[in-house]
């Protein structure tokens, strides 16, 4: 639901969400383990069902000063209370098992924002993020008798400050000058008790800390050429970005290019270097258990990626596309089931390797078939490479071609209400991703969505995953590493229904979304 309101010099504005879902998934592996000069085929297979509920809320105040701007304070809420997964294991070589995981999250987030007209926006926001989650593993011979179990509890909590200014200038003849900077802090605290008898592991508790300091100044400059055909943008950022006792210092420069020789005709190009960094809970050494056999680990020592990408885009006549780029991630942050050499447990772990790199080449075709048809055409190819010098004590350099081609098709069934069916559908050839092989892999979704009310009410009617092809088979065969990897049924295939409704003189307002990315265990 939402609500807004506003006067000459008040804006306000109120949404609420409510989510709750089921999904049901299987996963299926056959490893085939070596240890100790020993070979172990050892056949699992995990049914999972999941069951969520949220609640989302937007609420904002602005203020409009006249000449001097506009101020709005606002506040973003994610509450997430029931988050509970039940799943049965069967293993050839552990025993069955079933696992109970019961969770819950939530996120408050406010932000106090200052525009104005002369080129400066200025803002500060706080974000308090906590989640919880508890995992009870039991493991079962074949008559059903319980041989051993886990009990584990795990919670983080994340405060950040973020504080900002975007400046900008005319110095004439053309000429714009942009600077600014910003400044994050984060602290983090994050704790794990497990008690346990499974396997070699041992009971534990413990409590990390993480502070984080990432600070940025940039400046930038911006003109246009010969009747603004062409236009130029580049500017150079200093980073400064401390976690604990990791320091790192860099440069980073973006560079942007447009050249418009005609209404028919843009060329863009653009290259841009950043830093990606990993999820909190990743960069800590927590274990949790798929099963009896797999689990997954953190990784205290994991690092930032240095990303460099640079494309090159040609549209033509403002409807098709032809773009190239390349992408290079230098530590790129991997993550990959592996075989221990220590023990028989399958682990998932990220880590860094020395780098990954994508060539890519896209077309982008729409085509009017018909008055009721209208196609989208894409073909995507791409050189995929990854190295890595110790990856577990293992060396790979591997690349390949992959190629994409996606059909997106709608028909225009009626006008009167509008009547509208979608399909679309995609053929990907074999890929890699890390030391992965992906078999080939093809997908279809369909919906039909109806406006009407004068275009107020949409209802809509879909499946996405219709065939549950979207998942590709995966092995993995390097040296001693032999693995094969099965999503199993109902993982992807969603079927949905939606009804919205417009009131008179509504209109979205464009809010900058919250970054989640690097939350979560």
């Amino acid at each position: 639901g939402s609500l807004f309101a506003s006067t000459p010099h008040w804006n306000y504005e109120f949404i609420y969400k409510y989510t709750n879902g089921i999904s049901v998934s299987q996963e299926t592996t056959e490893s085939h383990h070596t240890l100790n000069g020993t070979l172990y085929d050892i056949y699992s297979q995990v049914d999972g069902r999941n069951k969520w509920q949220g609640h989302s809320i937007f609420a904002s105040v602005g203020r409009n000063v006249g000449e001097k701007g506009d101020i709005t304070l606002s506040y973003t809420g994610r509450l997430n209370p029931k988050d509970k997964t039940a799943s049965i294991g069967q293993n050839s070589y552990f025993g069955n098992s079933t696992s109970q995981k019961d969770g819950h999250d939530y996120l408050h987030y406010v932000d106090l924002t200052y525009t104005n007209g002369k080129g400066t926006k200025a803002g500060v926001s706080y974000m308090n993020y906590y989640d919880r989650g508890l995992q009870s593993l039991r493991v079962t011979d074949p008559e059903g008798a319980e041989t051993s179990s886990l009990d584990y509890d795990g919670s983080q909590r994340v405060s950040t400050w973020w504080g900002y200014i975007d400046m900008s200038h005319n110095m004439g003849h053309g000429w714009t000058l942009t600077y600014g900077g910003n400044y994050t802090y984060t602290d983090t605290k994050n704790r794990q008790t497990q008690t346990t008898d499974l396997g070699n592991l041992e009971d534990e508790s413990n409590e990390s800390k993480l502070e984080e300091h990432d600070g940025n100044i940039y400046a930038g400059v911006m003109k246009s050429f010969w009747d603004g055909k062409l236009s130029l943008y580049a500017s150079l950022k200093g980073n400064y970005y401390k976690a604990n006792d990791y320091k790192k210092y860099a440069l980073l420069p973006t560079t942007q290019v447009t050249w418009m020789p005609s209404q028919n005709h843009i060329f863009q190009l653009s290259y841009v270097m950043m830093k990606r960094y990993p999820g909190y809970w990743q960069t800590r050494d927590f274990a949790s258990y798929r099963d009896a056999y797999s689990r997954e680990e953190g990784n205290s020592g994991l690092r930032p990626e240095t990303v460099h990408d640079a494309t090159l885009n040609y549209i033509l006549k403002g409807k098709y596309v032809l773009q190239l780029s390349y992408s290079r991630y230098g530590d790129c942050m991997l993550y990959q089931a592996y075989q221990s050499d220590k023990s028989l447990a399958l682990i998932y772990k990220s880590q860094n390797i020395n780098y990954s790199q994508t060539l890519n080449l896209t077309a982008v075709i729409p085509v009017t078939i018909c008055k009721w048809w209208d196609m989208n055409a894409t073909l995507n190819g791409w050189w995929e490479s990854y190295k890595a010098n110790n990856w577990n004590g293992l060396y790979f350099n591997r690349h390949k071609w992959t190629v994409l081609a996606l059909l997106n098709n709608t028909f225009t069934l009626a006008k009167k209400p509008k009547l509208q069916a979608n399909l679309t559908a995609f053929y990907r050839t074999p890929s890699i991703q890390g030391v992965i092989d992906m078999e080939t892999n093809w997908g279809i979704n369909a919906s039909l969505r109806m406006t009407f009310l004068k275009d107020k009410a949409t209802l809509s009617l879909g499946c996405d995953d219709m065939f549950q092809t979207l998942y590709p088979k995966m092995h993995v065969r390097l040296d001693g590493q032999n693995l094969d990897f099965i999503q199993g049924r109902y993982v992807n295939r969603s079927i949905y229904v939606r009804f919205s409704y417009k009131i008179n003189g509504y209109k979205e307002r464009s809010r900058q979304e919250v970054d989640t990315s690097r939350l979560g265990m």
